[in-house]
Parts: C-alpha cells; structure tokens; sequence
C-alpha cells in the first residue's frame, strides 16, 4: 500500500482556518499530495467524522487513586479522539513516581499523558479539597525544595509545569489565600512562574514551559 486516503471527512485544521468536507492522503505518517490515479492506496471513508490535527485536553484528572473524581487516561483520551491529555496536578511531589509507572508509563495506556505537578510533598486532587480541609494544601512545611528539583529533574519528559492554586473552595473556614499562593509561586521557581488567570484560580508554569492548564474551578 502506498498509504491511506480518507474520503470525505469535515477537514479542520485552524492554524490555516480550514473547515471543509474533502479528502486527505497520509503517506508514512504525513500528510503528502494526493496519490496518481491508479496508485494502490488504502481507502478510508470518513463521511460524517471529523479529521483533525491531534487534540489536546489541556485539562485533566487521569490519576485514579489519587483524586475520586479521576478517569483513567484512554477514556478521555484516544477513546474520545484525543492523543494527548494533560493532567491538571493531581499528585504532589511524593506520590508523582508511583502514579507515573502505575499510569502514565502503564503498557495498556495507550494515550500520551503529561502533567502539572502540585510543588507540595503530599497532595490529593478530591472532590471535597481534603488537602485544603486540612490545612496541607498550604503549609509551607509541605514544600521541599530539594525533592522537587528532583522530581522535576527526573520526570523531564512528562512534566510541562508547576500547578499552584490561588482560589477558595467556597468555605470561608477553608480558604487558601492568594498571598499563600504567591508565596508558593516566588518559592517553586526562579523566575517566578508565569501565572495565567481563568475564573476563580491561577496555574502557574514552571519558565520554559508552554501555556498553563486553564482551570474551571471544578475539583484540584
């Protein structure tokens, strides 16, 4: 087979602004030109499916066990279409390794998994915010420069940055302040981390990094 030529897909690729029904010929895992007439090629007929460069959900939580809201990565990732998914800092710095073999690294995980990390030793993405209940998710006796600088050093490859909380969780007995969250942004890094805001919270990148996770509000 000289490639694979998919037929009649909605074609969207927004770095050109295309958004049109029409074919599309993959050679050796690119796109090439459209094959001679008479070239064997294998035909796929994607009538009613979307063709798309690949997707990336900037915002996950793909740690079960860590976090009770989490999935595991391949149902929000290749089974929805998306090769790449980006776990929004579900584990702290202690727990990172263990959730990478057990998960990003695991050799039935199929989609590609990056991740934020919290910079704290111990943390937990929970429904209920039980690290911020209990006062871990902002006492800086839960920050280990050392270890971080470690794990970051050491998880190269699947980390794209440094997750740092600056909202509340709607009770005024367990509210992180902002002042807290600046302090763990001037700690985490030098430069200070870039910040971006969406909503109720800021995500802190870790310099070098591309764009942060945007956050919802929902869960860690």
């Amino acid at each position: 087979m000289g490639g694979v030529l998919l037929q009649n897909g909605r074609i969207i690729d927004p770095s050109v602004g295309r958004d049109q029904t029409g074919d599309l010929f993959v050679h050796d895992g690119r796109i090439a030109e459209r094959p001679e007439p008479g070239e064997p090629v294998e035909v796929v007929d994607c009538s009613g499916l979307v063709v798309t460069p690949g997707l990336i959900d900037m915002h996950t939580h793909v740690l079960p066990g860590l976090g009770d809201f989490c999935v595991p990565p391949d149902q929000v990732g290749v089974d929805m279409g998306v090769p790449v998914v980006i776990d929004g800092g579900t584990s702290g710095v202690a727990t990172f390794d263990i959730s990478r073999r057990a998960v990003i690294d695991h050799p039935e995980t199929r989609t590609k998994v990056l991740a934020f990390i919290d910079p704290g030793q111990l943390y937990l993405a929970t429904k209920d915010f039980i690290c911020h209940r209990l006062r871990i998710a902002d006492d800086l006796a839960n920050l280990d420069a050392g270890a971080l600088a470690s794990s970051m050093e050491r998880n190269a490859e699947v980390l794209v940055g440094l997750k740092a909380r600056a909202c509340h969780v709607g009770d005024p007995e367990h509210r992180r302040p902002r002042a807290a969250s600046r302090s763990w942004c001037t700690w985490a890094a030098s430069p200070t981390p870039r910040s971006s805001r969406r909503g109720r919270c800021a995500t802190a990148c870790a310099p070098g990094t591309s764009s942060p996770t945007p956050s919802g509000g929902r869960g860690g």
